[in-house]
């Protein structure tokens, strides 16, 4: 039928009922009307992804973007009741829930906690190491001038866990890489050195929890002509300051959660390319994750922790 989507749809209930004097009730009719339709759609896609055609192996992204198709319909349709899957029986329902998508590295669905321990797991300490990364949320916002060194050369993968020699740092030790220069175009070299001369007025904006600000005011600081220090730095800062209260953000952990949601989240779109909007950072980005801690029972730092290693590896895996 031409025109037939779920807006179309619910002009032809409005018209149909108005006809016959009825007041239409589309909330709580519509779901029900969608949901058997799409859900047997999906059921279809996800056999043809197991099993294949022909006895041939199927094509995953294909079926991928089949079922994607399928939730973003609903969705679209019933926006107020989010998509979300049962890990163990792979089954389809409409629920009050989160809606995450949790499959693990070979595209198999897995329950939260495996999907977290299969992505954290493949996190590289080597290029980020983990005890130094521990160190700087100890000392979170009591870093000295010359933590902001460490501070940023963590973030820009200019330091190494170098045990027994080089600069000691609290419980261990680090050294710094070529990339950690002014001349590397890849680190933001002189903004991390000069911060430490912003330390009152970024904690001025912690105190009065002016976050947006806070992400603002460090996300224009530039240290070339044509590179700024942007959010993903600053959020990184935020998540340091904070000790890891606020969830670190960039493209990895953007496309991650992208995937994770099939790009919609309670009736919110999630797009694939992050943003520059710190405002979207914490106000949605943020509750999302705060929803995904909760559905992997993330109750403490070191959970959390690990939920921030596997959507950043989920997330490059595919980009």
């Amino acid at each position: 039928m031409v025109g037939s989507t779920p807006t179309r749809f619910r002009q032809m209930l409005d018209d149909s009922t108005a006809f016959v004097g009825v007041e239409a009730q589309e909330t709580p009719l519509l779901p029900w009307v969608l949901f058997p339709i799409c859900s047997q759609l999906l059921v279809v896609g996800h056999q043809f992804e197991d099993s294949g055609v022909c006895g041939k192996p199927a094509p995953r992204r294909a079926a991928l973007r089949f079922g994607r198709f399928s939730a973003k319909w609903i969705e679209r349709a019933c926006p107020d009741e989010p998509l979300s899957r049962e890990p163990y029986r792979g089954s389809l329902m409409l629920n009050k829930m989160a809606a995450f998508f949790f499959r693990s590295a070979r595209g198999e669905i897995v329950s939260p906690t495996q999907w977290v321990a299969d992505w954290a797991s493949r996190f590289d300490n080597k290029k980020f190491p983990e005890d130094v990364y521990q160190e700087l949320i100890a000392r979170g916002p009591e870093l000295s001038d010359a933590d902001f060194d460490v501070l940023g050369a963590w973030k820009d993968g200019a330091v190494r866990s170098t045990p027994n020699h080089g600069l000691r740092f609290g419980t261990c030790w680090c050294s710094f890489n070529g990339k950690w220069s002014p001349t590397a175009a890849s680190c933001a070299y002189t903004v991390w050195r000069s911060l430490p001369g912003s330390r009152t007025l970024l904690a001025e904006y912690l105190r009065s929890e002016q976050f947006c600000e806070f992400l603002a005011y460090l996300a224009e600081q530039r240290y070339a002509k044509a590179s700024g220090f942007g959010l993903s730095r600053a959020t990184y800062v935020l998540h340091v300051f904070s000790r890891a209260k606020f969830p670190i953000y960039d493209a990895n952990t953007q496309c991650g959660l992208h995937f994770l949601t099939q790009g919609r989240h309670l009736g919110q779109r999630i797009p694939k390319m992050k943003t520059k909007d710190p405002d979207w950072y914490i106000n949605v980005f943020c509750r999302i994750v705060h929803d995904l801690q909760r559905d992997c029972d993330a109750k403490d730092l070191e959970a959390q922790r690990a939920i921030d290693q596997a959507l950043f590896c989920y997330g490059k895996s595919q980009r």
